[in-house]
């Protein structure tokens, strides 16, 4: 399959959802269920290569706040 520039665009945009998704999952199992303001904050940030580095964070983190100073 030809993988065309909006095909591209629409995998990434799926990456970083499931990023978001696992940091939430992993935050909430650690830390609780995450305010509203994490989840703006966590939604707001477009960098794919930092919210992998966010996911693995939120395995042994100690606050929501640690997650998010990833950077």
């Amino acid at each position: 399959m030809h993988e065309s520039e909006v095909y591209l665009v629409i995998l990434k945009e799926a990456e970083k959802e499931s990023a978001r998704k696992l940091i939430l999952i992993y935050g909430e199992e650690r830390l609780g269920p995450a305010e509203p303001s994490v989840i703006t904050t966590l939604y707001s940030i477009r960098d794919g290569d930092r919210l992998e580095r966010m996911a693995s964070c939120a395995e042994t983190a100690t606050n929501w706040q640690e997650i998010l100073d990833t950077p």
